[in-house]
């Protein structure tokens, strides 16, 4: 899991030393690694596919025995990228394509010379347990842009993973659901799957003539090995790559239907104790959404009276920081195209960020009345419009929310392109507007250069009414990042500043009143004839000082770590922290209670950890780390393991302690999380998860069953119930309660 694989976040400097020297320093060891070692040139782009056109679809059963097959040209060059560069994958792979006006439908055998070694774990839509499994994937770019597509993913169960992409993987659309069919079979020569693709789930602007860019991926796990067709180099972002893509011409195909609509309908019942017992049942009527094709490439969106019953409960994380956490957007109607509205650096300055909008900053629902989105191309650019109106909630008025991003492809893989964000409140006169403009550069293979810039500005008062202080009342923050993202050298320079009063009261800005200054090196050589298959050597300074030039963090990352041909992977990190607090810090308000006083804390702190290979049928992550921490001492000891029973049942649990040894006293946390994941079949699956943590005593279970009962209609069954562990005189036992039945249908016009 990501978690447990420290990813190259900030370090600082060590004490006493010029942050500039250090970038100049840092920029001239960057510069080595290029000057000394050419660019591999690219290969040259596959001849043109044209796949058959047939009259006699074939069935999706996963067998390769209807006559659409026996006549359609093969895709066979796969080449393998690792564990071995560039040479002939150890099984073969044989990719049929046909065709009719309305679907696309791929026949695919994959050799095996053991097929009872095949591993196929993960049964479950959208699963990330599907990357320790055998695996085949493509991505197709339908508007033929070289940059944006639609990404497709299966293994031997025959689950259904899928994505929307932009600039060719930097942006990547997880949770972009398309309406499509796989059936795969397990057989002595290894497994096949067959796939319809309706046309409708691309956008293409219909011709008697369309191309489109296709890539083909196959994963043979427990090899570890990874092979493509057509070949993609490593420093490339995989099947994401549309620039690399093989061209496909197919004749006379329609986009389908241009009018969705998708209304729901559901029953609650729900039930609080605190501060008294209360308890409502009731049923409500609503639009999910409602989609309508305003030309092949714009899609407009609408929703009335949302409800997001479905949506799974947050993952609880421990806080032993001074600014807010992060939780992920899981609703539907944000998900779906939210790659287009990116804009600023994730998790530190994002001017929109979709959770501002219908849920408090505890995380509970506010009710939407109405939202209309408008998504999609034209021509070059990309264009995400947003406008969605949130009822009243207590105090709170009813409140607007408008985002405007367009983007603009230029050069080969280049981009320029703007945002703007308005939140008012009725009836208060306040409000809050961003503009902004970006930009992002890529050069040969894999250098690129980022930046952004972004002015916010609010009334005199707030949505809630509170007046603020006018000089807090505007603000900008931009970004300038350098770098390369190579296969064996990775490097970048970053410099960042954010205002006092940088305030995107529809984004996530966690540290305001900051200037950054980030440098990242690392060396990550593949040996020969070794079982450790990629070494990674990283330096990663960070030096943050207020917008006075007053230091406020500092720290030296300095990470080794060795990725096996076996798939574990196992590491170390030192650093030296440094943080200066302005005045008095306080963990857990009102729970834990245990001060730090303001003052100057340089750290030290060193941590290792240790992952398994996934596609084994238990495999765990493990991370220690201890080190001084705010004048005393922390320890922490995280733990993750996963036990794959069958394709049809799974456990997750992951356990976190931290031991936090302060002079102003010391405390422990505890937090446990547990999923049991349950899939009857690719349509009927489900999943509970239980959260156990002693700082505010509660335990939090969650139960989610999806039951696709027609394509892109489902029926939902949600149980939360939250308890308390340790009871106060007087306190209910139970929290809150509710239960929740909701059903959808898709209607295709």
């Amino acid at each position: 899991m990501a978690w447990m694989t420290p990813p190259p976040h900030p370090a600082r400097w060590r004490r006493g030393g010029s942050p500039i020297v250090w970038f100049l320093a840092l920029g001239c060891i960057s510069v080595f690694p290029s000057v000394l070692r050419a660019e591999e040139p690219l290969p040259p782009p596959p001849p043109l596919f044209i796949p058959l056109k047939t009259a006699t679809p074939p069935t999706v059963d996963g067998v390769l025995d209807d006559e659409a097959w026996k006549d359609a040209p093969v895709i066979d060059d796969f080449v393998q990228q690792l564990p071995q560069d560039k040479v002939s994958p150890t099984e073969r792979t044989e990719v049929r394509i046909t065709y009719d006006a309305d679907n696309l439908y791929l026949g695919v055998r994959f050799f095996d010379s053991d097929p009872s070694r095949l591993l196929a774990w993960t049964l479950r839509r959208d699963s990330d347990s599907i990357t320790g499994d055998d695996q085949f994937a493509f991505a197709i770019d339908s508007s033929n842009n070289g940059r944006d597509g639609f990404w497709f993913s299966t293994n031997p169960a025959g689950c259904k993973n899928d994505a929307q992409i932009f600039d060719e993987g930097r942006i990547f659309d997880q949770y972009w659901d398309a309406i499509w069919e796989i059936s795969a079979r397990v057989d002595d020569l290894g497994w096949t799957a067959e796939i319809r693709l309706p046309f409708f789930n691309l956008r293409f602007k219909p011709g008697s003539e369309n191309q489109m860019g296709i890539n083909f991926f196959r994963a043979i796990r427990r090899k570890n090995e990874e092979a493509y067709a057509p070949y993609i180099p490593r420093n490339y972002h995989g099947t994401l790559s549309f620039s690399l893509a093989r061209k496909m011409s197919l004749s006379e195909i329609q986009p389908g239907t241009r009018l969705q609509i998708k209304p729901y309908g559901l029953v609650r019942y729900e039930s609080g104790y605190l501060p008294i017992e209360d308890t409502d049942t009731h049923g409500e009527v609503g639009l999910d959404v409602l989609k309508y094709g305003v030309t092949s490439n714009l899609t407009l969106d609408v929703t009335a009276n949302t409800d997001f019953a479905q949506v799974e409960a947050d993952v609880q994380q421990v806080n032993l920081t001074r600014y807010g956490l992060f939780f992920p957007e899981k609703r539907d109607f944000f998900l779906e195209n939210a790659g287009l509205f990116q804009f600023g650096t994730p998790v530190q300055a994002e001017v929109f960020f979709s959770r501002r909008i219908g849920l408090s900053p505890l995380g509970d629902p506010i009710q939407l009345l109405a939202g209309v989105r408008l998504t999609g191309r034209m021509g070059k650019t990309s264009l995400g419009a947003l406008d969605v109106v949130q009822e009243q909630d207590g105090t709170d008025p009813r409140t607007n929310f408008a985002v405007l991003r367009v983007r603009r492809d230029i050069l080969e893989r280049s981009t320029v392109g703007m945002i703007v964000t308005d939140r008012e409140a009725e009836g208060t006169g306040g409000g809050n507007r961003v503009a902004g403009a970006d930009a992002h550069f890529t050069f040969h293979q894999d250098y690129n250069v980022d930046f952004f810039y972004a002015a916010s500005r609010s009334s005199q008062y707030l949505p809630d009414g509170l007046a603020r202080d006018p000089e807090l009342r505007a603000g900008s923050a931009w970004r300038l990042r350098a770098g390369r993202d190579g296969d064996i050298w990775q490097y970048f320079l970053r410099h960042q500043r954010i205002d006092p009063g940088f305030d995107p009261e529809i984004g996530f800005v966690p540290r305001r009143d900051a200037i950054f200054n980030e440098g990242y090196l690392a060396w990550r050589p593949r040996p020969v004839g070794s079982p450790v298959r990629q070494y990674t050597f990283s330096y990663n300074p960070l030096y943050i000082t207020d917008t006075e030039g007053e230091l406020q963090t500092r720290d030296n990352l300095f990470l080794v770590e060795s990725n096996f041909q076996s798939g574990d992977l196992v590491g170390a990190t030192y650093e030296e922290p440094f943080e200066r607090f302005p005045e008095d810090f306080v963990f857990y308000p009102g729970v834990i209670d245990v001060t730090v006083p303001a003052g100057d804390y340089p750290m030290q702190q060193g941590s290792l950890y240790l992952n398994t290979f996934q596609g084994r049928r238990v495999w765990a992550n493990l991370l220690g780390l201890a080190g001084s921490f705010y004048g005393g001492h922390r320890t922490t000891v995280t733990g993750e393991l996963t036990a794959k029973f069958s394709p049809h049942f799974s456990i997750e649990t992951r356990y976190e302690w931290d031991h936090v040894d302060l002079p102003g006293g010391k405390f422990d946390v505890n937090l446990w999380v547990t999923r049991f994941n349950v899939a009857i079949s690719p349509k009927l699956f489900g999943s509970a998860l239980i959260q156990v943590d002693d700082i505010y005593d509660n335990i939090d279970m969650n139960l989610r069953v999806d039951w696709i009962h027609h394509p892109g209609s489902d029926l939902f069954f949600v149980y939360n119930e939250s308890r308390n562990l340790r009871l106060n005189p007087g306190d209910p036992s139970i929290n809150a309660r509710d239960t929740t039945a909701k059903l959808t249908y898709l209607f295709h016009f």
